[in-house]
């Protein structure tokens, strides 16, 4: 049976890291913290399925994830789960994922929201449905094969983006990208997780960018 582990980055989301880790006590769950000033290291110390790592200094969203692949890349899980702390993300969608990629044996599976947060990402994801079948290119929630993962990361520069470059370059590599709806909080606010708005529109414009 394939084994799983779930990935979750975290920046002062105490409150609602504990709330979500709470409901997912029987999965492994590997933290990567961004030099948090909230103490979620003490929080989070009494739960047995969570390893914890803070980072030095403060790199970002996508660099945390960056840095949890690292972390993870010579464990013996088969699949690596990213989910975000601030709750966004239903933990019922684990389960569900879980037995997806048991039953399609995916390289990646990209989770698709229901609602998107902007404009933009709307018009992207219509463009990117039409191009690579891929409903949410932006998604935050996805279940990478560990093996492809590091086959692409060994591979291939990834550039400044990391998640918009890693996404093109499992896309380039052909390899077996599927998605799932996921369910997600109803009116769900908050800043962008991966930078100021500026560079989330400027990943969202190098997104266009590889369509066309």
């Amino acid at each position: 049976m394939p084994k799983f582990v779930i990935l979750i980055p975290s920046y002062n989301e105490k409150k609602t890291l504990v709330k979500v880790i709470k409901k997912l006590r029987k999965y492994k769950i590997q933290i990567i913290d961004d030099c948090s000033q909230d103490n979620t290291n003490k929080a989070i110390k009494n739960f047995k399925n969570v390893r914890f790592y803070r980072n030095r200094i403060n790199i970002g969203y996508e660099q945390s994830l960056n840095k949890g692949f690292k972390l993870l890349g010579n464990s013996n899980f088969d699949f690596i789960i990213t989910m975000d702390a601030d709750g966004e993300h239903s933990v019922t969608n684990i389960p569900k994922i879980i037995e997806y990629c048991k039953k399609y044996n995916p390289d990646l599976v990209i989770g698709n929201r229901h609602k998107k947060n902007r404009c933009i990402e709307i018009i992207l994801s219509y463009f990117f449905k039409l191009r690579f079948d891929i409903k949410d290119p932006l998604s935050g929630f996805k279940a990478y094969k560990l093996k492809k993962l590091n086959l692409i990361l060994k591979k291939n520069k990834i550039k400044k983006y990391f998640l918009v470059d890693l996404l093109k370059n499992f896309i380039k590599s052909k390899m077996k990208i599927m998605t799932l709806d996921i369910k997600s909080i109803t009116n769900f606010r908050r800043m962008p997780r991966v930078g100021s708005n500026l560079y989330v529109n400027s990943k969202i414009l190098l997104c266009f960018k590889f369509i066309f």
